[in-house]
């Protein structure tokens, strides 16, 4: 008989959390049986190939806790894997009306700040015991389960997010169509952004470089989030409305990161930075801070470069010069394409199912 998980997410709306679900559940062995039980289920944006449940009771009810103990009772299941704050500590509580060993799979809320994640690393502080084992995206999350929360080190394994190495293949691109969808001129220089657009995201600090440089230097931001307008605000304040593009939410990222001739990544507070390996693997060279989990795989001058988190003045500077120097912009394509060849989606799948089975053997 298959070992049976249920994963309990947040929600089905596109982000880092459920790319790396979708990528367990539609990879799985054989071996694992995976049903999902998102507690927001309303509008979602995010196709899974899997057993989905679905509750349409409102934020907060507590019905969703309760379903939680009763399926996994009802359906039999062996590990209860939680993702995200409200799913990590309905989990912990629900271990103790269940025998699912739980498995907590951190993502980086543990990180944000806010009363909401306030409260979850105080919870997080007193539940950890309960879990059988935890899931760290990079080595600086594992130090901040350790030292925020006071997680035994023994828990912990780190297995870094991954990427679609089929989907995001440069050679299955069209550039020059999606820098047409740009409207931008062949001599022009499209520094290229995709994510949220959120404050922790550092969008304002490229815009503020992108104010810096010439005229030929085109931003395009692929993205939606909280601080659209305030960000559009603040391209109009710049004056540089003119140069900076606004895509929206895009479905299809591989082939927007393909018209980008620099890839910037300004965050502020990062758990992993997936779109780093995305940009890498797609022939982007990448200038980044390369904080937190960044770190794990930006080596500044090798593969990236790194810039310090809030300044827009050495982030222009690094824009040019890279934009300038052929050789650079080589050597960083070349490393980083090797970069992206660590985390394919089997190695990321097969580290979690290793996790799975050692906690069902103990």
């Amino acid at each position: 008989m298959p070992t049976k998980v249920l994963h309990v997410i947040g929600s089905l709306r596109l982000g880092g959390a459920q790319v790396v679900l979708k990528h367990i559940v539609e990879n799985s062995s054989k071996d694992f049986e995976h049903i999902v039980y998102p507690l927001r289920p309303k509008d979602p944006m995010f196709d899974l190939d899997a057993t989905v449940i679905q509750r349409n009771w409102p934020n907060y009810d507590p019905r969703k806790f309760f379903e939680i103990i009763r399926l996994v009772n009802q359906e039999n299941i062996d590990i209860l894997a939680v993702h995200l704050t409200k799913p990590i500590m309905g989990g912990l509580l629900a271990s103790r009306f269940c025998d699912a060993k739980v498995v907590v799979h951190e993502h980086g809320p543990l990180v944000r700040k806010g009363l909401q994640y306030s409260f979850y690393r105080f919870m997080l502080k007193r539940l950890w015991k309960r879990a059988s084992a935890f899931i760290a995206v990079s080595n600086n999350m594992r130090d901040e389960l350790i030292n925020i929360a006071g997680v035994d080190p023994a828990m912990i394994t780190v297995v870094p997010n991954a990427v679609d190495l089929d989907e995001f293949d440069p050679e299955k691109t069209d550039p020059k169509k999606t820098r047409d969808a740009f409207q931008v001129q062949p001599t022009d220089i499209v520094i290229g952004y995709a994510g949220r657009l959120a404050s922790v995201k550092g969008v304002d600090v490229l815009l503020k470089a992108a104010a810096k440089l010439p005229d030929k230097f085109k931003l395009v931001l692929a993205g939606s989030g909280s601080q659209e307008n305030n960000l559009k605000q603040l391209a109009k304040d710049l004056s540089i409305t003119d140069s900076v593009k606004f895509m929206g939410f895009c479905d299809d990222i591989t082939n927007t990161i393909s018209g980008f001739d620099i890839g910037v990544i300004p965050s502020r507070q990062e758990s992993f930075g997936i779109v780093g390996i995305e940009m890498m693997r797609m022939n982007v060279p990448v200038i980044s801070t390369g904080v937190d989990g960044m770190a794990d795989y930006m080596i500044d001058g090798q593969n990236a470069i790194i810039f310090g988190v809030d300044n827009p003045d050495q982030l222009a500077q690094s824009i040019q010069k890279l934009a300038s120097d052929d050789q650079l912009r080589h050597t960083l394509k070349e490393n980083a394409a090797k970069t992206a060849q660590n985390f394919s989606i089997q190695k990321c799948v097969t580290a979690i199912e290793k996790i799975y089975t050692d906690i069902q053997n103990d």
